[in-house]
């Protein structure tokens, strides 16, 4: 994740979002396995399940580059970088349809 990070940052800059504060903060990311993976059962076989969640919110909610892209596009594109290692080592990753079933995002907001 921190190759894909840097590739990212240095096209499209951090991701950024203001949140009620005055100054802009930082958002963050995180990587959950599902199934197999989250159970620590991964085997030859198994699928990659994976969701990534991202606490950015707000009413500004994008990157600080010289190309800003907002946060829900940069977090779903550095989910979709992962997709090309792991297809070579693992398979594919589910990432595509169970992170949140209905929609298909493998991005999603969490708010504390």
């Amino acid at each position: 994740m921190a190759l894909a990070w840097e590739q990212m940052t240095q096209t499209y800059g951090a991701p950024y979002c203001t949140d009620g504060a005055a100054e802009p903060r930082a958002a963050k990311v995180a990587v959950a396995g599902y199934g197999k993976l989250g159970g620590l059962e991964l085997g030859y076989g198994s699928d990659l399940d994976l969701v990534f969640l991202h606490d950015s919110s707000g009413e500004v909610q994008q990157t600080n580059g010289e190309r800003p892209l907002d946060n829900g596009v940069f977090f779903l594109r550095l989910g979709q970088a992962h997709r090309t290692p792991a297809d070579h080592a693992f398979g594919p990753p589910d990432a595509y349809t169970k992170s949140t079933c209905a929609s298909g995002r493998m991005a999603r907001a969490v708010f504390s």
